[in-house]
């Protein structure tokens, strides 16, 4: 019996242990005025591809059980006629939360819709502080577009409309993978991808890297 006890013992203190090393992630989604956001998509990406799921309730809330303890996550918010974003959530292990606490705010398209036809050659020497004014762009739906050997070249983003927009900037190898270090810089190449497959793009030596629509379905 003695021998019994002492073995549920071992197996409930290392379930105990296996508990302590996941944490229990929550939050809310909200719109650009701080209003909450029911239905909404909720995306949390592991290392290693796995991927865990949630949708928020009325009240713009969510949560996502049983989650490793890591020092980041990367979270994604999704919901029809706002645009998506995809950040990273630094979660700081050394106060032994077992809970974090997550938010994501995302923009209605209209407010983020521009006249893409307005966009054109004349743009080409903007910096691209000022083009992500002009082009309403927030940074935290973007991604830093890199190329070999993994150096920063522009910005690449969505806009209210559909329409993938690139922002190409000069090559220099001494780029950081970071917003705030290429303000500055000059737009050199602007490349639009369109929903309904057509692609434009201004710039001496333009190179799209890959840039496509996802919402374009190409007609065989």
């Amino acid at each position: 019996m003695k021998a019994l006890i002492s073995i549920l013992l071992i197996f409930a203190f290392a379930a105990f242990c296996s508990a302590q090393d996941n944490i229990l992630i929550f939050g809310k989604v909200v719109d650009q005025n701080g209003q909450l956001l029911s239905d909404a998509k909720v995306k949390l990406f592991l290392n290693g591809g796995e991927v865990h799921n949630a949708l928020t309730n009325r009240s713009g809330l969510f949560i996502i059980k049983n989650i490793p303890r890591a020092d980041s996550y990367i979270i994604g918010g999704v919901k029809d006629k706002y645009l998506s974003k995809t950040e990273i959530y630094s979660y700081d292990q050394s106060k032994s939360k077992d809970t974090a606490f997550i938010y994501i705010s995302l923009r209605n398209r209209d407010i983020a819709t521009i006249e893409t036809s307005k966009i054109g050659e004349a743009d080409l020497g903007l910096t691209i502080q000022e083009a992500l004014i002009k082009y309403k762009i927030d940074t935290t739906e973007a991604i830093l577009q890199s190329e070999p050997p993994g150096v920063t070249r522009g910005i690449k983003t969505e806009l209210g409309d559909s329409t993938i927009i690139y922002l190409q900037i000069s090559r220099k190898g001494s780029f950081r993978f970071d917003f705030q270090h290429i303000l500055k810089e000059k737009v050199v190449g602007i490349g639009l991808a369109f929903a309904n497959c057509n692609t434009k793009h201004w710039g001496a030596g333009f190179v799209w890297w890959g840039i496509r629509n996802p919402y374009c379905k190409p007609k065989y």
